[in-house]
């Protein structure tokens, strides 16, 4: 799954100053696989590479003028590619990015069902399919994050195969799985099950002493506050998988970022150490999935600046939660370091939930404002409310308050470091029962292409660069 959110990704759109690309985190379902620049200003000519896996793709772009755009297509042949990506000429960079081939979906008596819709339509309400054969009837159902069912529409005849079968409901609260199940009228069946919850956990940025990767202890509250809710979306999982019949575990990833003062080698060994002392704590505090870290450096900025300065805002962490890692690129890494394995769940009840994200997690649970029967927080199995997206954290605290992230943009909310786009949902192979963590299914690639940053962020020749020997 993307994550593209998170998913994959990573879908929001940074301008460089000379262009602004885009890619798709998952290719078309024959793999069709590609890349657009888009220019912002006239350019001259330069030479675009991507090489990933056994494949080298090179063009030469004689120049685009501003508003202009050049498309660099592909095939795909493996399931996950991780491609760098390299321009040289009028303007000059280099960086990486992930992209994903479609799972096939679990047939019986021949056929497959295609999956045409991403994470945002699931927020939408809305998914669409093809179907592999003339249908007798089909059962769609979808599955809030406690394991009810939202939503069950059963339906019989008329659609060919190749027909798009396009479905929606009602309910605004958090979804955990959709799952469509159809019978053929020659007695084919097929069934597509996609798990669609990760979780942006929502947290306060802490602040370190310049130069250095110790939690302070004016600032473990806020780290205790993400691992207490992190604590409780782990047991919401629990209660799901019961309720379900799955079987899905879930890791969180905890990634640290700088702003752009001090060297960027030193910057990046930085966000990787302080992402680890934040994953070493959520361990000590109880968290029991596996937990991995790392760092980006500068290379994620929250806000774009000048090297050298002192953004506070870029001075972050995201802590996403899901049932497999975040298909890397823009501030998601490919590479992780593991930090701590799953283990048992601490025995007793979790501690309370914390009251400032509260109202939070009720509208994203139950689709309202602190509305809905929130589950107990004695920590007896209740879910603390999904966070539809997953990735990049939102902004940072003052330095004298307790503001916090929230992650997917949403009414009233700050968007611009939001994990979103067209990602679609993890896909569980067979039955709910099986022991998955989810893999990559295909978008609606007649959509929008997903807005991606690369994973290095782009240092163009035409822009100097100064540096000082402070530390972020």
């Amino acid at each position: 799954m993307p994550v593209s959110t998170l998913s994959g990704l990573l879908l929001a759109l940074w301008v460089a100053d000379p262009f602004s690309y885009s890619y798709n985190s998952q290719t078309d379902p024959s793999g069709g696989a590609e890349v657009v620049l888009k220019a912002n200003e006239d350019i001259g000519a330069f030479e675009v590479k991507i090489k990933g896996g056994k494949k080298v793709v090179q063009k030469s772009v004689p120049g685009l003028k501003a508003g202009q755009t050049y498309k660099v297509q592909w095939v795909q042949g493996a399931e996950r590619v991780a491609y760098d990506m390299s321009i040289e000429g009028a303007i000059s960079g280099s960086g990486s990015f992930e992209v994903m081939r479609p799972s096939a979906a679990k047939t019986v008596g021949g056929g497959k069902i295609e999956a045409l819709f991403g994470i945002n339509d699931v927020r939408e309400r809305k998914v669409a399919y093809r179907v592999p054969f003339d249908l007798e009837s089909y059962t769609f159902t979808v599955f809030d994050t406690d394991g009810n069912v939202l939503s069950k529409d059963e339906g019989g005849g008329g659609n060919k195969a190749g027909d798009r079968l396009s479905l929606r409901w009602d309910s605004d609260a958090e979804v955990f799985m959709v799952k469509l199940e159809v019978v053929g009228t020659a007695g084919q069946t097929a069934e597509d099950i996609k798990v669609t919850w990760s979780v942006d956990i929502p947290h306060t940025n802490i602040k370190f002493d310049s130069g250095k990767a110790v939690i302070r202890g004016d600032q473990e509250k806020f780290v205790e506050e993400a691992a207490i809710i992190a604590m409780y979306e782990l047991a919401g999982l629990e209660k799901t998988n019961k309720a379900v019949g799955a079987n899905l575990t879930a890791q969180l990833y905890i990634v640290g970022y700088t702003d752009t003062v001090g060297k960027a080698s030193d910057n990046k060994r930085l966000s990787e150490g302080r992402a680890k002392a934040i994953a070493q704590y959520f361990k000590k505090k109880g968290v029991w999935c596996e937990i991995y870290y790392a760092g980006m450096g500068e290379s994620g900025l929250l806000v774009k600046t000048d090297d050298n300065v002192d953004e506070e805002r870029n001075r972050r962490a995201a802590y996403i939660l899901g049932p497999q890692k975040p298909a890397a690129g823009g501030p998601i890494p490919g590479k992780w370091k593991k930090a701590a394995e799953a283990g048992a769940r601490p025995s007793g009840e979790l501690p309370p939930y914390p009251e400032k994200y509260r109202e939070e997690r009720d509208r994203r649970k139950y689709g309202t404002k602190g509305g809905g029967s929130s589950s107990s927080d004695s920590g007896s199995g209740g879910s603390g409310g999904s966070g539809g997206s997953g990735g990049g954290s939102g902004s940072a605290p003052s330095d004298d308050s307790d503001d916090y992230s929230y992650s997917a943009g949403s009414d009233g909310y700050d968007e611009s470091s939001s994990y979103d786009g067209d990602e679609s949902p993890g896909e569980v192979e067979g039955k709910p029962g099986a022991t998955a963590k989810g893999c990559s299914v295909a978008d609606d690639y007649d959509g929008t292409l997903a807005i991606g940053l690369l994973a290095g962020l782009w240092g163009f020749a035409r822009r100097r660069r100064t540096r000082v020997a402070q530390r972020t």
